[in-house]
Parts: C-alpha cells; structure tokens; sequence
C-alpha cells in the first residue's frame, strides 16, 4: 500500500509539473482544472452541444432543439450551386466539338476502347457489305430485266 501512495504522490506531482511547463509555454491556461477536479466538483458536467452539419435529424425533438439553438437561420443547401455547375458543364458538351473532348466523354463509358480498337475493322467490314449488297441489287435488277425480256 505504501508504494501506491508514493506512485500516486509522483504522479499528481508530475501532472502538475507538466501543467505548469505547458502554462509556461501558452498551451494552456494555468488555473485550467484538471479532469479529476472537474469530476470531483459539486457542478454537473454540462452535456456536449451537438452539432449537425451534415446530417439532418428525423427525430422531431432533435430537429427543434437544434432550430431553438440557431434561431430561425435554415441550413444553406448546396442544390443551387450543384444546378449551376451540371447546367454549365451540359452547355460545356455541348459547345465542344473537338476530338479531344470527344475522346474525354467517351473515356466514360465501359468498352470505349473496344470500339477505338474495332473502328477500322468496322468501317472495313461496312464497305464490304455495301459493296455486296450493290452487287445482290444488280443481280436482281438484271434477272428481272431478263424475265420481261423473256415475256
């Protein structure tokens, strides 16, 4: 039991040092008390003020208490400037026709590099069906042609 008093001394004897130490140095007041004097006080400790500023409460007391504390001041919304900037951004995309912007909105989309990789392969395989189907229609053309000939 002795040595828990002599610890105990040591100990709120450095507290205090470092107290005085921080004081000194302006971290802290020095008539500041420390957490066992608070709790040990005839005062009750007054219960922490919550503040919410991003999350807007659904219990109805909660809300009251909070709109007493401000006053009648309402929470600034953030939807007029979010409108803003997507009005601005669309009016953006839609002014620029380049081809680096078109390559910035595609780059948005999934398989864009599938189809920058298959263009060419695409528009090779086009040109051929066009020319099949010109050739199938001149085909048909020229048996018609031969069946009222025939006629």
């Amino acid at each position: 039991p002795s040595t828990l008093l002599h610890n105990f001394i040591i100990m709120t004897d450095r507290k205090a040092r470092l107290a005085a130490l921080a004081a000194r140095a302006g971290r802290s007041k020095p008539n500041e008390e420390t957490p066992e004097d608070a709790t040990t006080s005839n005062e009750a400790p007054e219960a922490p003020k919550v503040n919410f500023r991003n999350y807007i409460p659904q219990d109805a007391s909660l809300h009251q208490k909070e709109e007493a504390e401000e006053g009648t001041q309402q929470p600034v919304t953030k939807k007029p400037k979010l409108e803003e900037a997507l009005q601005k951004a669309q009016e953006e995309a839609q002014q620029s026709t380049s081809a680096s912007s078109a390559m910035v909105a595609t780059t948005k989309k999934i398989n864009w590099d599938l189809k920058r990789d298959l263009e060419t392969q695409m528009d090779r395989l086009e040109r051929r069906t066009q020319k099949s189907l010109v050739e199938l229609l001149k085909e048909r053309l020229s048996t018609e042609a031969e069946e009222e000939a025939l006629d």
